[in-house]
């Protein structure tokens, strides 16, 4: 059976979306993912949930993103901060993140007991200060909360070959021994009920000496290069391979860790109508005071206690002291970074539009519905999404500008791809509901329309890219 599992993991990381990002790309990302996503069937990230260390986003979505638990906040350094990541900049396909927060793992910029759960996949070995970073997960965990975690093991230490040309890419790598990367955790109070290794030194040495090093596009070794029929006799033998390399007996490349935070889960209680309502703008805590007030303003938020500033970049936060630095010190090139700044420039002034547009209606619906919450949805035309890759950016900047405009509201966002598919996200609610569809002329679908009924209050609106210039 549960090579039949990895069978079926295998073909949906080599299918649409994920076999558009390194996932597809890459063997050793395929295998991993697959693992990654073994381990996670047997739990759920109970929301509200904390992602450390986003990546391009795809990752967390292939292991976690389909269920019914999406994430709620992702968490990571800003633009150009942390090499491998390139700081907070999602994948199009990573749709399930609720919210991004610009920060470091070290100094968490959340209030504490904010999260049912934590999640972070190969993240805790860029060099940062593990013990100052347990404390701080620890410390953001509701009472009974789980923070789940893949991360590189010691044996790393053992082949000096397969380690120095991890170092080419990650030169800040270091991880404790495995029994001190447990006690580091421990310590601060969390319990660990759970700890499996996987990838033997053949699996990992293997996979690195073929892989491309420069991911993201299809290399002679890539699976999506064979043909169908030879591709179909390759994920058979992948399956029995990953299922032998599964929970092994001997160590491993990698370790899967489950802690607990003391204290009963009854205790928790979310603030807000539920969890899907759940503002990460209403847990934020300063970095420099650990101040939790905040004034919103255009382009930067700044604590209330301190008068210190943070930049915002399309509705996200960075709250990163300037103090701080990335844990890796490889610059980025200029060539990926200026189209990045501009697709935000272009999605920022969008927002701005979209929201001078629609500002009289969202205020009319708030003086009409009782209580103190937002809750904007937001859907793109697949092929405009494809193009463009407008919907995720532009949404998180217009919610930031309502957050602003409203800041005695609490203000979610969720992004859909299917309304039919995410009819779990659109529970029955008396929140006011602005719902906007992202097209380049075509007609609001009926679907859109009709999975918004079961919302008490709600409006949606059709709206056409050439709005802006």
């Amino acid at each position: 059976m549960s090579t039949e599992s990895f069978k079926a993991l295998l073909k949906r990381a080599l299918n649409s979306p994920y076999a558009e990002t390194d996932i597809g790309l890459s063997l050793f990302r395929t295998c991993l993912e697959t693992m990654h996503a073994r381990y996670m069937e047997d739990y759920e990230l109970k929301g509200p949930s904390l992602e450390l260390g986003v990546g391009d986003g795809s990752s967390s979505m292939f292991i976690n993103g389909e269920k019914s638990g999406a994430i709620s906040v992702g968490l990571d350094m800003p633009l150009g901060m942390t090499f491998e990541t390139k700081g907070l900049w999602w994948h199009p396909v990573a749709t399930h993140y609720r919210s991004y927060v610009g920060g470091n793992m070290e100094n968490i910029p959340f209030a504490g007991a904010a999260f049912e759960t934590v999640y972070s996949s190969e993240t805790m070995f860029y060099g940062m200060d593990m013990r100052a970073t347990a404390t701080e997960i620890s410390r953001v965990l509701k009472p009974g909360g789980k923070f789940y975690c893949f991360n590189a093991t010691e044996q790393w230490f053992n082949f000096d070959a397969v380690l120095s040309q991890l170092k080419c890419n990650i030169p800040s790598f270091s991880v404790p021994t495995d029994d001190e990367f447990v006690s580091i955790f421990e310590d601060t109070g969390l319990t660990c009920e759970r700890r499996s290794y996987f990838f033997s030194p053949a699996m990992e040495i293997l996979l690195h000496s073929v892989v491309d090093t420069g991911a993201g596009r299809v290399a002679e070794h890539s699976l999506l290069n064979r043909a169908p029929h030879e591709l179909a006799r390759k994920i058979e033998v992948l399956s029995e391979l990953l299922e032998h390399e599964y929970d092994s007996s001997s160590g491993g490349f990698h370790h899967f860790l489950v802690f607990t935070q003391t204290g009963d889960a009854k205790e928790n209680k979310i603030k807000g109508t539920d969890v899907l309502s759940f503002d990460p703008f209403d847990h934020l805590k300063c970095p420099v005071c650990t101040g939790t007030r905040f004034d919103f303003e255009e382009s930067d938020i700044k604590c209330s206690g301190c008068d210190a500033t943070y930049g915002v970049v399309c509705g996200v936060p960075m709250l990163v002291d300037e103090k701080q630095s990335g844990f890796s010190s490889i610059d980025l090139d200029a060539s990926v970074t200026a189209p990045i700044n501009r697709h935000l420039g272009y999605a920022q002034k969008t927002a701005g539009t979209i929201f001078n547009k629609f500002s009289d209606t969202v205020t009319q619906m708030l003086e009409q519905a009782d209580g103190n919450a937002l809750d904007l949805v937001v859907m793109a035309e697949q092929e405009i999404e494809s193009k463009v890759l407008i919907s995720r950016q532009t949404a998180s900047a217009l919610r930031y500008l309502l957050k602003r405009a409203y800041p005695n509201h609490s203000v979610s966002m969720r992004i859909l791809k299917d309304p039919k598919e995410s009819q779990p996200m659109l529970e029955p609610s008396g929140v006011p509901t602005l719902a906007l569809y992202f097209s380049g002329g075509t007609a609001l679908p009926e679907s859109f329309r009709e999975a918004l009924q079961v919302r008490a209050v709600h409006t949606v609106h059709r709206v056409s890219l050439d709005i802006v210039k």
